[in-house]
């Protein structure tokens, strides 16, 4: 669908159909070519574009949101790693102090 409609042409409605489908991809590497395309329809002052303006700012507003989305998750998977990684190095500390507590010589009962 995306190279249909590549290939069809910088008509406004086209422009617009391409921008929905590349934000269907989910890909973040598309992000500056789907504002350029919704900032390309806005931008146009034919009857044609003005009339798809409201869909352009509305899928322009998802963007946006898709993007915030998108980083708020990178920065909570990268806390998750950084939790991870602490878990592990807390897991190896407290087996090098069970190793520790075993190699102690037991005490006689009193």
């Amino acid at each position: 669908e995306i190279a249909r409609l590549n290939a069809m042409g910088a008509a406004p409605l086209r422009q617009l159909q391409l921008a929905q489908a590349l934000l269907q991809t989910h890909q973040s590497s598309e992000h500056g070519r789907i504002q350029q395309l919704l900032q390309s329809v806005l931008s146009n002052d034919s009857e044609e574009a003005r009339q798809l303006h409201p869909l352009a700012r509305l899928l322009t507003a998802h963007q946006a949101q898709l993007r915030r989305l998108e980083e708020q998750n990178d920065r909570q998977s990268q806390l998750v790693r950084e939790g991870q990684k602490r878990v592990e190095q807390l897991s190896e500390r407290l087996e090098a102090l069970r190793a520790i507590e075993r190699s102690m010589p037991t005490r006689p009962a009193r």
